[in-house]
């Protein structure tokens, strides 16, 4: 009891140290986002900026993966009455492609650095960050995201006008996911986005033939990602407590005639990566260590 009352003393403690300032949750993002879990890395940019960071996922980060953007320093200041953070970027391992990117987007980059204002945006779940380094538009619902299916068909030409003679700007491959408007009114084409090799934006159009389009969310949370801080701690806690008292219920279990011990092993295995997910979410949220998944 001495033990469990000092780990949730701990627990406690910490939590109540690693208040979710902004600063801190750009940093959050930054580990995330560097660490390729695009998914765990979203639930911290404004819903209305998903389209704009899946765009960014896909067209840059994706095929340039050496790529890290690493946060330097950052500082929340008030702009026209407006809540942001002041924030500088350096871009490690960085390609011409991604330079010209960033560069086409504004932004101002000296010794592969460059300075971002990221507006603090309010939603049903709190204060969530603007995500700038991708389409200029805030519309989640104008977008989705679009893959290829098909067994015979390995990649789609993307075109600069909506026919088959008109000339092919880009590719889509199967495996990728391409960013296309919903509200189409030509229902043979599809308005979509892309970057080109020179780190330029591009508009095109795909053939809406052997098209997948993803409409529910652009980033699909585990049951781990999407748990809050309290409850990860909670049923760490539970977890604990049932191995420090219930090994009479895995001697009963064990000793059934057929199967036992493999349903002891499987409920232990089951525990030891339930745990191990708990104390992932656990470590990052309160110190933002990373464990590899």
């Amino acid at each position: 009891m001495k033990f469990l009352k000092l780990f949730l003393l701990t627990i406690i403690g910490a939590l109540l140290t690693s208040c979710n300032s902004n600063e801190r949750a750009l940093k959050k993002f930054e580990s995330r986002l560097n660490a390729e879990e695009y998914a765990c890395a979203s639930v911290y940019i404004y819903d209305g900026d998903l389209p704009s960071f899946s765009f960014f996922v896909n067209e840059i980060k994706k095929k340039n993966p050496n790529l890290l953007i690493k946060l330097k320093e950052s500082e929340t200041v008030e702009v026209s009455g407006k809540k942001v953070v002041i924030a500088d970027f350096e871009l490690v391992n960085s390609s011409d492609q991604v330079r010209n990117y960033f560069t086409n987007l504004g932004y101002d980059i000296v010794n592969d650095t460059f300075k971002d204002t990221i507006y603090i945006r309010q939603s049903n779940e709190g204060e969530k960050l603007s995500f700038n380094w991708g389409l200029r538009s805030s519309d989640e619902n104008h977008y989705c995201l679009a893959e290829l299916v098909g067994k015979d068909v390995n990649s789609l030409n993307i075109r600069n006008r909506p026919t088959t003679s008109s000339k092919v700007i880009g590719t889509l491959t199967k495996g990728e996911d391409l960013l296309v408007e919903n509200n189409n009114d030509n229902k043979k084409w599809k308005h979509c986005y892309m970057v080109n090799d020179d780190g330029k934006i591009i508009e095109g159009y795909i053939y809406n033939k052997n098209l997948n389009y993803q409409t529910s969310s652009f980033f699909s949370l585990g049951v781990f990602d999407s748990m809050t801080l309290t409850v990860a701690i909670i049923i760490l806690v539970v977890i604990c407590v049932f191995f420090a008292f219930g090994s009479s219920i895995f001697l009963m279990i064990s000793a059934i005639p057929v199967g036992g011990i493999i349903i002891v092993v499987g409920c232990i295995l089951g525990l030891l990566y339930t745990v191990y997910q708990l104390l992932e979410k656990i470590l990052f949220e309160m110190f933002i260590i990373n464990l590899p998944y």
